[in-house]
């Protein structure tokens, strides 16, 4: 079984030790144990540490940007008793509606591996938004952009509101249009047939 672990901060390992890495295609709704329901993609990070294997699965909080990490609660495991180990974490994202994918880190040269590795938060770690910078929930719903926010990505600008009146944009909310774009396309596209 996984279980959280809020000790672990990122994953300070280098690119040769992992034996592989996925990563959710969409992002979901999680809470987290002593955080708000938000945003999240997720990774499972199967590695080596000396003769031994570890498998970390961890959340990438989108409007605290942090990251949340559950450890197998057995600790290491051999490279023989892995298997089952990443099927459950696996298994961990699709109950909650992930699509993980294997990034095949190792199907690129090292230098493409490595450089892929450490644009990824679980390598680098990330600065948590202060409470003041995070999205405002609005009563239309998670999903809802606040309006100034909204004139900032159209290019619209309001007489007399500040860049600091703007809050700061989530990855989520940063492709909104594209998302809404591309649901009408794929419904012209079905409603064909």
């Amino acid at each position: 079984m996984f279980l959280y672990n809020s000790e672990v901060k990122k994953l300070d390992i280098e690119v040769k030790d992992i034996i592989s890495l996925y990563r959710s295609a969409n992002d979901m709704q999680v809470a987290l144990p002593g955080h708000t329901s938000q945003r999240a993609s997720g990774f499972l990070c199967y590695y080596k540490v000396e003769d031994r294997c570890e498998i970390v699965v961890a959340f990438h909080l989108q409007e605290e940007n942090i990251l949340g990490f559950y450890t197998w609660d057995q600790g290491s495991v051999t490279p023989q008793d892995a298997r089952p180990v990443i099927e459950e974490g696996l298994g961990f994202f699709e109950a909650m509606g992930f699509m993980m994918g294997d990034l095949e880190l190792h199907s690129f040269g090292v230098e493409d591996s490595r450089a892929q590795w450490e644009s990824f938060p679980l390598k680098k770690g990330l600065v948590p938004r202060p409470k003041e910078a995070r999205k405002k929930k609005k009563s239309g719903g998670s999903d809802s952009v606040p309006p100034k926010v909204l004139q900032k990505m159209s290019g619209e600008e309001e007489d007399g509101v500040s860049d600091s009146e703007v809050l700061e944009l989530t990855p989520y909310e940063k492709c909104r249009t594209q998302r809404l774009k591309l649901c009408q396309k794929v419904g012209r596209l079905l409603a064909s047939f």
